[in-house]
């Protein structure tokens, strides 16, 4: 038995998760407690307004709703009746027996799991401590009632890392055309990342977006849709290639328009700029021992709690004047402070242009296109080889040259490599 809980900013998208898969058949509700109603007689309205009925007595705090998820081995065969039962002794375990919370069970995985959803806010307004809810007191608790219940013992539990490719408590994975309704995989994104991560820029906003495969488009510059301030969101590949139809911000019900991601970006801007230096010298701490490569970078940076992910530059709109070609670089994820900055905000030695020189990057590209391991067209082939190319051009070769390695190693068997990238990695390198 694991547990995993994760505070939310708006108890209606986090309710709307869990409805949504009922409405799908992929969820059966089990029940709702400490209710004022019969469960049977509960709308989404009466679910939502009993939540919120507390929420609104403490206007300080901001993440008043919990998301829980407990899941249990494929090899435990659980009756509704003994889920709700762990359950209920679970939320006594963690004190939030006299708490209203809402119970689903879900049937979309392999391995039986259950989503509780409540709230910390207490009838005097008063908001429940963290201390319940620690790593340590969760693993103790289902560890007591694994044993109790006769469960398959968990494995020892890790920390959950916000962009790991894990689908528990409404964490997406990369979204992937065909395999889920597109409006329904984006507003599942865009919950995590608007509510759980600090950008100031779109440009930030959408190197998140790529881990999930997702992108936020005004348009083009010349566009009715970009003057009129409109954004759209819409399914991309690993390669930043759009798939599928735009959907307007405006049609989801989160509405993460153009309006509500500025505001979102003012409120983060301060905390960002005060967390700037702990990020800048936790990559600095990592330069010094000198990586032997992109994938070394990351991985010491991942030791740091710092992500680095390298989207591909967008692409160029045919028939179109071309817009000013300026290096993709990086983007860094601070996960303590769930910010993310481009590479430039840090300083000239954090961008990609200084870290690829600081490891000898060109120097092993050029290698591996003598042994015929990478592809380059021919235009990218002359700017690498100018004596005195464009910088930018020059940079976004060697990304794109570096991503490809990237995914060749990622294929490439196990024994052929001596850099083994576990599956969660592919996506910030």
């Amino acid at each position: 038995m694991l547990s995993y809980i994760e505070s939310s900013l708006n108890a209606r998208r986090t309710l709307l998760y869990n409805e949504e898969k009922l409405e799908l058949n992929q969820a059966l509700f089990l029940g709702a407690f400490n209710y004022w109603q019969e469960t049977e007689s509960l709308t989404f309205e009466n679910k939502l307004h009993r939540l919120r009925h507390l929420t609104v007595l403490n206007e300080r705090s901001k993440a008043k709703t919990l998301h829980i998820s407990l899941d249990f081995h494929p090899a435990d065969k659980l009756t509704d009746k003994k889920m709700k039962q762990i359950a209920k002794e679970y939320m006594k375990a963690l004190g939030f027996a006299d708490q209203p919370w809402l119970l689903y069970r879900h049937i979309d995985a392999g391995h039986p799991h259950m989503h509780i959803v409540t709230t910390n806010i207490r009838p005097d307004g008063s908001r429940m401590s963290n201390d319940e809810r620690s790593y340590l007191h969760q693993m103790k608790i289902c560890s007591t009632l694994g044993k109790k219940h006769s469960l398959t013992p968990a494995e020892k539990q890790k920390m959950p890392d916000p962009l790991a490719l894990r689908q528990k408590t409404g964490i997406p994975q990369p979204l992937k055309y065909g395999q889920i309704p597109t409006k329904t995989g984006i507003a599942g994104v865009l919950d995590h990342i608007l509510e759980n991560f600090r950008y100031t820029t779109l440009d930030q906003l959408n190197a998140l977006l790529y881990v999930y495969r997702v992108r936020a488009d005004r348009g083009s510059e010349q566009g009715i849709m970009y003057r009129n301030r409109g954004l759209y969101y819409r399914m991309i590949d690993e390669n930043g290639k759009k798939i599928g139809a735009p959907i307007k911000a405006s049609s989801f019900a989160q509405r993460p328009t153009l309006n509500y991601l500025e505001k979102k970006m003012e409120d983060n801007r301060l905390v960002m700029e005060q967390k700037l230096q702990l990020i800048k010298d936790d990559i600095s701490w990592v330069l010094i021992g000198r990586p032997a490569s992109l994938q070394e970078f990351g991985e010491r940076l991942k030791a740091k709690r710092v992500r680095m992910i390298m989207p591909p530059p967008a692409r160029q709109r045919q028939n179109r004047p071309p817009e000013p070609y300026t290096g993709h670089g990086f983007f860094y994820v601070d996960l303590q402070s769930k910010a993310i900055y481009r590479d430039t905000d840090l300083g000239t030695p954090f961008t990609a242009a200084a870290v690829i020189k600081k490891i000898a990057l060109e120097a092993t590209m050029k290698l591996l296109l003598e042994q015929q391991k990478l592809t380059i067209s021919k235009k990218d082939r002359s700017i690498l080889q100018d004596p005195s190319p464009d910088p930018a051009q020059k940079l976004n070769v060697l990304l794109s040259l570096a991503r490809q390695e990237h995914w060749r190693q990622v294929k490439m068997p196990k024994e052929e490599t001596d850099l083994v990238l576990r599956p969660r990695l592919r996506l910030t390198l």
